[in-house]
């Protein structure tokens, strides 16, 4: 017997990837090219830095993946 339901844990995973995957995939327009998602939503925007030359596309999509593995690990963090 676990001391656990992962059932319970399944389902709370199954609704923070429910919710993410669309964010992720979310159509967007870029000129009459459709683009898939954030990663192609803000490709002409850049953030200049000293050395490095950043897009923003890559900062929001980097921002929306730590966001969605830290909601995954709290899903499955069994609760008391």
């Amino acid at each position: 017997m676990l001391p656990f339901d992962p059932f319970y844990l399944l389902g709370r995973l199954m609704v923070v990837w429910g919710v993410m995957m669309p964010v992720m995939a979310f159509p967007m327009m870029n000129g009459y090219q459709p683009s898939l998602g954030v990663l192609g939503s803000m490709n002409q925007m850049h953030l200049y830095l000293e050395v490095v030359d950043l897009r923003f596309d890559a900062i929001v999509s980097m921002g929306l993946a730590l966001l969605w593995g830290g909601l995954s690990i709290v899903a499955l963090t069994p609760q008391r």
